[in-house]
């Protein structure tokens, strides 16, 4: 409301203002539409941003991957990657509603996770990283639909804290392996 209002008594006082001041309304506009203009080059940074999360996620499942190999544990990324949104978005469900839950109930969350986490050992990459990440979008949505309790709150910031924090962390990496100019 705070710029219709302003809008409207500028419109009402246009014509008793002085020219100068009318001269200064115009150049604050311009300047304000110039930052509107900078907001291709706010997405082209974020674009950047995200990429750069993306790559740093690449090198911890490579050195993750590295690390299975030499045990002997052979899996591919894709299915390294399925295997960390499932644990997202069961995992904080788990933790923050454990004591509220039925024994019977807690095995049948179990029992879902174990089949989650098998599953991309039996289907191919594209149906079952579909249907992880529409489990993952999915769980999201049914925790913050409405009415959103403080508990299932926490439920939906624990689902998105981990990628967040791996997209500081790319952050935090791009900015310390840039040279000092």
């Amino acid at each position: 409301m705070g710029i219709a209002e302003d809008y409207y008594g500028l419109q009402k006082k246009w014509k008793t203002l002085s020219p100068f001041t009318k001269m200064f309304f115009v150049f604050s506009l311009a300047l304000s539409s110039l930052s509107i203009a900078n907001l291709a080059d706010s997405v082209y940074k974020l674009k950047s941003f995200m990429a750069e999360a993306v790559a740093f996620w690449g090198g911890i499942l490579t050195t993750v991957l590295e690390a299975l190999i030499s045990v002997g544990i052979v899996v591919e990324k894709w299915q390294l990657n399925v295997i960390t949104v499932v644990i997202l978005s069961i995992v904080p469900y788990l933790t923050l509603r454990w004591k509220q839950l039925s024994k019977s109930y807690r095995f049948k969350i179990i029992g879902m996770l174990v089949i989650n986490l098998s599953i991309p050992f039996y289907f191919s990459p594209l149906a079952t990283i579909n249907s992880v990440l529409g489990m993952y979008i999915g769980t999201l949505v049914l925790v913050f639909w409405p009415p959103v309790t403080r508990e299932f709150l926490g439920v939906g910031v624990g689902m998105l804290l981990p990628p967040l924090l791996v997209a500081i962390l790319a952050a935090i990496a791009e900015g310390l392996s840039r040279p000092i100019a």
